[in-house]
Parts: structure tokens; C-alpha cells; sequence
């Protein structure tokens, strides 16, 4: 083994003493920087949001009024919010009699997606990030939780960490920064500066400067789009990492349940349930695409919320259960179940169009982009094929079959696009539009590739008494432009442009003259197999299909 390094303290029972200091050394010892995401931290109205958060969208980060900074804080501040963090040393008396004095909680490796490496100005890098806090809801744990629902930069030759970026403070949600992380290129006052995108369950887009740390901006879906109000729960904001009463809660509702006292008693106890979105099925939980050519982020996210309750935990359930657990509550709002695909810009994080992917199911799987097609896949058997630039819906095509993964776009041998997608299982969050888990397959579409060409036709008329009339008819396909360019005796150049099904071109006079055609189909050779895509695409398996029916009615 070459190097083991840790993002949480020591626990009971391991081959390291206890250690109540362990987040600020690490801190101490991060070389960049180190901060917990907290929108409500400048202009909170109410001791947790402010108006702008509540309203969605991009946030910038401004000296770090979005990010609590450990890595400036004084020494006594530090100790005040992260001393015993995890609550593994001097466990209460209510701690011991549920874990036995062992471990009060921890937590993992990010899942669902890989981990980053870095190229170019991040070459020797890789950013990794972490899982929820484990258990989720529970009264052993009384800090913020560093590192759980992170994402972080270590270097890959020693193991060292370079900068570190939590989302989720004292996670009671299952809130892990887990599936999406991809590198780009952005100028920023006018320098190039490779940037990691990050979506994470909480259902924020981060753009973070990857070889710093600092956070550039959040966003997250606008109010009004996915329900008729904010696009999250009262009590699903990111808590204050420096509030003692919000971190010593065990379950979101103790905030206002236990109001104005916060007592340790009522903090660490039953809480009445609520309803939660982003819940454990998260806001995105799937793969989302970058367009470089485009500077174009392409997400897509879900509402698809719980009726979350309490559950408390004891010695016979510490170390199985997460704390919390789905109940009835007919008064706690209306369960909202839909998917959004979302085109953000990577500069600046504006929301340049939204399409509504799918109603009446969330969304797992991956969204992909290529040749100006966004695609992505549906548990109802769709494939959604969405225009890049204006986010219209070019084609539904119904596969028959469920699908949880992104389709793969590539070319055979003899350059045929082929579109392929596995099929067969519903997601989590596939709700009631699942058609049912079918024999697992892999489906090939073919794309049609109409590649850019230009055709030159040249006609020569010599005449010394009389005019001669020379025509040239070219033939458009839907989509195409005809650029006509015409010498004139004398050297005189006339250009024409034509759209349409047919044209002619008609020159007269005397002399020599010289007519090029030069014929362009209506996108560019890098995006058009996408977009011809769609008029064209058929199903190699033929008799698929026929096997799984029509779709339904809707």
C-alpha cells in the first residue's frame, strides 16, 4: 500500500486513540480550502434562509458569503463548532446505551459515479467525495460531521489532502455527495481555470475552482417550475454549521419542534414527520453532460418527495438502521412527482432552458448530449431527444422496456452512428410509470449521418454575337442552405443564398462564365448526425418492439 489517509476522526476500537481535535488538525493541515456550504450564512431572515435561496437559481459565491471558512476561523471558533465532532470521545450517557461505546457514526466513499483525475494545471489530483452521515438521524453526533456529504481534492502521489467542500452539514437527510463530478475550462477575470461541476443529492449544482477549492457558485432549480412554490422543503435548506442547536438535532423538525429552548431533551428525541424534498431519492441522483464547444451544462433532477418520520434509534438497532423511516402524514403537503432537464451555463450558472423530462416518475440513469441532442432515458420506456440550443423536444421514442442508464453514442467500423442503450429495470424512483422488469437487453439504434458536403458544378459559355442563357438546378434536403456564387463577364460576382425543396440558378450575358454551387446541410459537421437523428432513427432489433407492444395510452 502506498499511502492511507483519513477524512474522519478515529473511532472507538481502532488502532488510533480517540482524538476530539481531529477536524481542526486536518483542517490545519488542508494546503487550500477548506469550508460547509451555508447560502443562509449572509441575510438569513430567519435564522436558516434567505429570500434569494427560497427563490432558487444561481447564487455567487462573493467572499465566501455562501461558505462557512474553516480555514480562516480562529483557533476558539474552530473549537467551538468542530471540538468532538463526531462525538466519538466523552460519549453522553444516552450515547453509550445505544452504540455500547462504540462507534457513534461515520461515513464512505462517494457511490455512483468516478472520481475525478486531474489534467493540465490539476495534473497529480483526483477529487473524491464522500457519502451521507451514517445514521442519518441519530443523537450521537452533536457537530456539523466533516467530512460527510463532501466532495475533496487529495494528491494522488502522497494522499495528502488539498482542499475540502462539504454541501451537507450534519446530514440528517441522506443528503451524500455522491454520482456526478466532471472538469471544465472556464475564463474567470481572465484566466483559464479548470473548474469541477458537481451536482449532489441535495439536489445543488457546485461549480468549485478545482485546484483551490473555493466555491464559484451554487445553483439550484428555480420556485414555480417543479411545484408550485420553492423547489425545496422549509426544512430541507442547508442548517448552519456554527448553530450548536441546529447541529445538535437529530432530525430536521427538532429546529422548529423544540423552538425557542432547544433543549438537549426535545432536540435528541421524537420529532413529529414531515414531508421531505429532496428525500432519500434526492434532487439529482444521475450522471449529467457537459458541451464544451457550448459552455452547457445539462442536468436533470426530480421531485420526488416522502412522508419522512422519526424512527429513534437503540441498542438493537444502532448499527443497522438509518434513524429514519417512511410514514402516512395526510397533512403534511401534496407529493409532487416529476423530472426537469436543465440547461445551465458554465460560466455564470444562468439557466439558459428547462424541459419537463417526465411527470409522474423521478429520474436515475444519466443525461447525455451530443451532435446538439440531449438525450435521456426514462423507467417508462422512453428516450426523451431534446433540441441543445432551445430545449424543444425533437422525438419521444418509446422503447417498450424500463431504463435506468444512459444511452452510449458511438460509430462501427464502416462509420455508422449507432445509438446503444441497456434495458430492462426500473429505477427507485421509476413511483407508477414503471412497465414492468423485463429480460435485460441492449438495444442499438442507428443515427443517420449525413455528413457536411460541397459540390462544385462548372459551366462555360463563349458567344461573341449572341447571349446565351445557362441554368443550373440544385435540389435542397430539409434543413439545407444552397449558396450560389456567380462570375459575371468583367469579373463581376453575384452570391446567392436558397432554402427550400428546389431552386434554379439562371446567368446570362456574353463572354466566359463561371457558376460554383456549393451545397451545406443545416448544422454544423460536428452536430448534425444528432439532429438528422431524429427524423430517421429506427430500431435494430426489429422484432423488440413488437414484443413489448405499444406504448400506453396517456
Amino acid at each position: 500500500m502506498k499511502w492511507i489517509t483519513y477524512d474522519v476522526p478515529p473511532q472507538p476500537g481502532s488502532n488510533v486513540p480517540l482524538n476530539p481535535y481531529f477536524d481542526q488538525q486536518l483542517i490545519a493541515n488542508i494546503s487550500q480550502n477548506a469550508g460547509t456550504f451555508y447560502p443562509g450564512k449572509v441575510g438569513a431572515t430567519n435564522g436558516l434562509t434567505t429570500p434569494a435561496e427560497v427563490a432558487g437559481g444561481v447564487l455567487t459565491n462573493t467572499n465566501n458569503n455562501l461558505v462557512v471558512d474553516w480555514k480562516n476561523m480562529s483557533p476558539a471558533a474552530l473549537n467551538a463548532s468542530l471540538y468532538n465532532d463526531w462525538g466519538q470521545s466523552q460519549q453522553t450517557a444516552q450515547c453509550l446505551g445505544i452504540d455500547g461505546g462504540g462507534s457513534t457514526g461515520s461515513t464512505g466513499a462517494w457511490w455512483g459515479g468516478a472520481w475525478v483525475l486531474g489534467s493540465g494545471q490539476t495534473q497529480g489530483m483526483v477529487i473524491v467525495g464522500t457519502n451521507n452521515k451514517d445514521p442519518f438521524a441519530d443523537p450521537c453526533t452533536p457537530g456539523p460531521d466533516l467530512w460527510s456529504a463532501s466532495y475533496m481534492a487529495l494528491n494522488i502521489t502522497t494522499g495528502a489532502w488539498i482542499w475540502a467542500f462539504q454541501t451537507t452539514a450534519h446530514d440528517n437527510w441522506d443528503y451524500d455527495c455522491s454520482w456526478y463530478g466532471g472538469m471544465a475550462n472556464e475564463t474567470i477575470n481572465g484566466v483559464n481555470t479548470e473548474v469541477i461541476l458537481k451536482t449532489c443529492k441535495d439536489g445543488y449544482l457546485f461549480e468549485t475552482n478545482a485546484l483551490t477549492g473555493a466555491l464559484i457558485w451554487a445553483w439550484d432549480p428555480p420556485s414555480g417550475i417543479e411545484t408550485p412554490g420553492s423547489s425545496r422543503c422549509s426544512l430541507c435548506f442547508p442548517f448552519n454549521p456554527q448553530n450548536a442547536s441546529q447541529m445538535g438535532g437529530d432530525f430536521p423538525t427538532s429546529v422548529t419542534n423544540c423552538a425557542p429552548t432547544w433543549t438537549i431533551s426535545c432536540l435528541r428525541g421524537p420529532q413529529p414527520p414531515y414531508l421531505q424534498w429532496p428525500p432519500e431519492l434526492a434532487g439529482f441522483e444521475s450522471e449529467q453532460a457537459y458541451d464544451p464547444t457550448t459552455n452547457m451544462i445539462y442536468a436533470t433532477g426530480h421531485v420526488v418527495p416522502s412522508y419522512t418520520g422519526y424512527a429513534g434509534l437503540n441498542a438493537s438497532t444502532y448499527f443497522s438502521a438509518t434513524g429514519i423511516i417512511g410514514v402516512p402524514c395526510p397533512n403534511c403537503g401534496t407529493l409532487y412527482n416529476n423530472a426537469t432537464t436543465w440547461a445551465i451555463n458554465g460560466l455564470t450558472g444562468a439557466l439558459a432552458w428547462h424541459y419537463p423530462t417526465a411527470s409522474l416518475q423521478g429520474y436515475r440513469g444519466q443525461t447525455d448530449v451530443s451532435g446538439n441532442v440531449v438525450y435521456t432515458v426514462l423507467s417508462s420506456g422512453d428516450i426523451k431527444m431534446i433540441n441543445a440550443a432551445t430545449g424543444q423536444l425533437l422525438r419521444d421514442y418509446y422503447i417498450g422496456a424500463p431504463m435506468d442508464q444512459g444511452v452510449s453514442i458511438g460509430a462501427s467500423v464502416n462509420g455508422q452512428e449507432f445509438i446503444l442503450v441497456p434495458v430492462g429495470t426500473c429505477s427507485f424512483e421509476a413511483v407508477s410509470t414503471c412497465p414492468g422488469t423485463t429480460q435485460g437487453d441492449v438495444v442499438a439504434l442507428t443515427l443517420q449521418n449525413i455528413p457536411t458536403t460541397t459540390t462544385t458544378a462548372t459551366v462555360t459559355t463563349t458567344s461573341v454575337t449572341t447571349t446565351t442563357t445557362t441554368s443550373v438546378s440544385v435540389t435542397t434536403l430539409p434543413g439545407q442552405t444552397i449558396t450560389t456564387t456567380t462570375t459575371l463577364p468583367g469579373g463581376a460576382v453575384v452570391t446567392t443564398t436558397i432554402t427550400g425543396t428546389a431552386t434554379t440558378v439562371t446567368m446570362s450575358g456574353s463572354g466566359t462564365a463561371t457558376t460554383t454551387v456549393t451545397t451545406s446541410s443545416g448544422t454544423s459537421s460536428t452536430a448534425l448526425y444528432g439532429v438528422a437523428a431524429v427524423a430517421v432513427i429506427f430500431i435494430i432489433a426489429t422484432g423488440y418492439l413488437a414484443m413489448r407492444g405499444r406504448k400506453p395510452a396517456s
